[in-house]
């Protein structure tokens, strides 16, 4: 009976509000002008529409060839999520990019000296507070402020299985790569299982058709994303969150530490707030593990860190 307890916990899907993996995706500057699916929002009930916003702060400094990519990144996401009478749920996602030196430059060089216990001889020899990004397939473009590219998303609940379809559109200025110039199209599935009483398991994969970009060049016509993770649940409140991601490259530009895939590992912590919750989180790149295992964390932002808030319309 034991045994066939454990089972039912491990095929058991797991639905419950908040149970989700934190809502984020690779912040690299040149992944963010196209569109990615990203997990973490759970189903609504029927009639229900919830909001949120949240700000995310990546820096990245990457040298591969005659590319140079150094600056950091502030994103403000808005969206909004209404389910419709047909069983369907629509949202809108309404991004906000600036691109500039930053201020993290510091806080990454002493995080890697006194927690990962190692230096980076790149950021040892570069000047803080640098917003460039230059290379043949990049183009050249400095500090930008702007609209991103707007997304329209539906998801649809089938059994334990979410499934999801994403329509980006070029509204942000490919010019100033605060978007792509060219419209994607993303679709996802994802599922939730329950580990035992404080665990849960989640999974989503998606393939995103990317359009073709007016600036970049070498867009692949396809990118493919999975990523897992687990929800440690102590009490009704408080959860804790461990997640790995992994999407293709944007673009083919024939230098090897460009086109490897992008592998980040995220931790989180979220707290739940009646009918809203409030999250918290950070992600590492390849630096996690001194660039030793690209299985486990490869390309993207040297540090990522943010905050996200949602909440229930008219409760």
């Amino acid at each position: 009976m034991k045994g066939f307890g454990l089972a039912a916990c491990l095929l058991l899907p797991s639905l419950a509000a908040g149970q989700g993996l934190i809502a984020t995706r690779n912040h690299r500057a040149v992944s963010l002008t196209f569109y990615r699916w990203t997990p973490g929002n759970v189903g609504l009930e029927s009639g229900e529409s919830r909001w949120s916003v949240s700000w995310t702060e990546a820096n990245d400094l990457r040298a591969a060839g005659s590319n140079l990519e150094d600056c950091e990144v502030s994103r403000l996401l808005l969206e909004f999520r209404r389910a419709l009478p047909s069983g369907l749920e629509a949202g809108l996602e309404l991004p906000l990019l600036a691109r500039h030196g930053g201020v993290l430059d510091g806080v990454i060089d002493w995080w890697h000296r006194n927690v990962l216990g190692w230096t980076d001889p790149l950021r040892d020899a570069s000047p803080q507070g640098r917003a460039t990004i230059q290379g043949p397939d990049l183009g050249s473009f400095g500090s930008a402020t702007g609209l991103g590219d707007v997304a329209f998303v539906v998801r649809r609940s089938s059994g334990p299985w979410r499934f999801g379809v994403a329509l980006k559109l070029p509204t942000g200025d490919a010019g100033q790569l605060l978007g792509s110039g060219a419209t994607d199209l993303a679709a996802a599935a994802e599922r939730d299982w329950r580990l035992g009483e404080r665990w849960t398991l989640h999974a989503y994969g998606a393939a995103v058709l990317q359009g073709r970009p007016t600036r970049l060049r070498g867009a692949r016509d396809v990118a493919w994303q999975a990523g897992f993770g687990v929800v440690w649940s102590p009490n009704s409140r408080d959860q804790w969150i461990a997640q790995w991601q992994h999407e293709d490259s944007a673009l083919r530009t024939g230098v090897a530490p460009l086109d490897a895939p992008h592998r980040l590992v995220t931790f989180g912590y979220r707290r739940l707030l009646g009918d809203g919750l409030v999250e918290a989180f950070f992600s590492e790149d390849r630096d996690l593990f001194n660039g030793s295992w690209p299985e486990g964390a490869n390309v993207g932002p040297d540090f990522t860190v943010g905050l996200r808030y949602e909440a229930k319309v008219g409760r």
